[in-house]
């Protein structure tokens, strides 16, 4: 081997040295010395930055838990700040109005209880938890995640997941901070703030994993003490697993991440829960503990259609067996909500939603088959059928429905995409020229309930801009005539 083959290759720096700079001269870069100043035989440097102690100190000052009011009594205190228009007594009523309907995982007599009169009496986490609960509550301006646009909504969703990281970053991580995140990404699905829902619903699976387990070191383990605290604890489990369901179902291939901790860890609080053991969970079939059962069996289901459409055999895209056997599961849950809850009440109802969106999905994975010229088995097209009655069944509950502001907070936020996916069936049918006339007066009643819950859930407005990229002019002109 030659000794040119042992010679390093040159380092070069990013910028010409500062003596060609100045000169204006053509500079090779080469460090540590550039060609045209060693052969003048003048000092050549180059740029640097040279970070030190006294420099950090000087220029970027590193922040301060105590100066800059970052200590958790100054989070508690800002969070305050936010809520002193608010009476604690307020909390309980709005929860109690507008997420306790389909959503019952927060023990209403333990928050009447830690509500005081002041603000600065709470803990850091019981007020992030009310915040939670005052952001989800608050209706939204049209226009308040638009560029541009100044909205009070924004900034309190903003601050929210901004104390979430900062209580996160003190290591605190209760069951308060747990039930916090979890109605965040509960606002941020009615709203349509995705990636931002999808992202955090992992989150509250982590928080929740780990106050279970007591993975931190510095974490004491949950343990309720009373049995209302393990009712409560069971519910929220069911309360992460009902909207990572969902917001799997709605985002599309990747799964639910309480699916993985279920199926690899049945220890973790995400295992099949026994509901019939929990009195409050066995009442009167309108209560909302009991709707909140029918909902957590739904979403189950959910998340088995969820598994068929893509997780599929090898042999097969869609397993038309295990699809077929979903519908008449779905179908006989569906039949039983239907049975409980009278028709007037029906609209509040999420389990019944959440059957009715997996019987569509079905659906509309069926029709694809059938326009690829799959080979559907005579008992798969049976079963499929019924499926077409839900369509009209959904008509039929919101065709006469007159709600008020008040009506509109009870509505669950399901219903967004139950109301798209129905009007994207009734669409492709009107595309096929299938009961011109019937088919619009039911898609008009769709979009236009669509149109009157989007002053109470954001993601409704997402469904109808997706509408319209499908819906061809002539059926935009039809429905205006109807």
């Amino acid at each position: 081997m030659g000794s040119g083959d042992m010679r390093q290759k040159p380092v070069y720096s990013r910028k010409a040295c500062l003596r060609c700079r100045r000169s204006k001269r053509k500079c090779d870069r080469v460090l540590p010395k550039c060609l045209l100043c060693t052969r003048r035989k003048d000092d050549c440097q180059y740029e640097t930055i040279t970070l030190t102690s006294s420099s950090a100190s000087g220029g970027i000052k590193p922040i301060s838990a105590l100066d800059d009011g970052l200590s958790s009594d100054r989070i508690k205190t800002s969070i305050a700040e936010r809520l002193s228009a608010v009476k604690p007594s307020d909390v309980a009523m709005a929860y109690s109005r507008t997420v306790k309907p389909w959503l019952p995982f927060i023990a209403e007599s333990r928050l009447n209880d830690q509500l005081s009169d002041r603000w600065d009496a709470q803990t850091v986490d019981f007020t992030l938890l009310c915040l939670s609960i005052v952001l989800f509550c608050t209706a939204p301006e049209a226009k308040a995640w638009d560029e541009g646009h100044q909205s009070e909504l924004r900034d309190l969703y903003l601050s929210a997941k901004s104390w979430v990281a900062l209580v996160e970053g003190f290591g605190l991580n209760s069951m308060e901070t747990v039930q916090a995140r979890l109605i965040i990404t509960a606002f941020e699905v009615s709203h349509n703030l995705y990636p931002a829902a999808y992202i955090s619903i992992g989150a509250v699976v982590r928080a929740a994993e780990t106050l279970k387990k007591g993975r931190d070191l510095e974490a004491v383990q949950y343990r309720p003490r009373t049995e209302e605290e393990r009712v409560e604890e069971l519910t929220t489990w069911a309360a992460i697993k009902i909207l990572d369901r969902y917001i799997a179902v709605e985002c599309g291939e990747s799964p639910p991440v309480t699916r993985r901790i279920y199926n690899n860890d049945p220890d973790l609080p995400y295992s099949e829960l026994p509901f019939a053991v929990c009195p409050a969970l066995s009442s009167v079939p309108l209560s909302p503990q009991r709707q909140f059962l029918r909902l957590y069996e739904a979403t189950n289901l959910l998340d088995k259609v969820h598994l068929a459409f893509y997780e599929p055999t090898p042999r097969i895209s869609f397993n038309l067996e295990e699809g077929a056997l979903l519908v008449s599961t779905l179908s006989s849950l569906r039949t039983v909500i239907l049975e409980e809850v009278p028709h007037e009440s029906r609209i509040y109802s999420s389990g019944l939603h959440i059957c009715n969106i997996g019987l569509l999905l079905i659906h509309g994975t069926c029709e694809k088959a059938k326009a690829l010229n799959y080979n559907i088995k005579e008992e798969w097209m049976t079963a499929a059928l019924p499926m077409t009655i839900v369509v009209e069944d959904v008509h039929g509950m919101i065709q006469s429905l007159s709600v008020d502001e008040n009506d509109l907070e009870r509505i669950p936020p399901f219903v967004n995409f139950l109301l798209y996916k129905a009007a994207s069936i009734v669409t492709i049918r009107l595309r096929d020229q299938l009961n011109f006339e019937k088919n619009i007066q039911i898609l008009k009643t769709l979009r236009v309930f669509l149109s009157r819950i989007r002053a109470r859930w954001l993601a409704a407005g997402r469904y109808i801009a997706l509408l319209d990229e499908d819906t061809t002019p002539r059926i935009l002109k039809a429905m205006e005539r109807s």
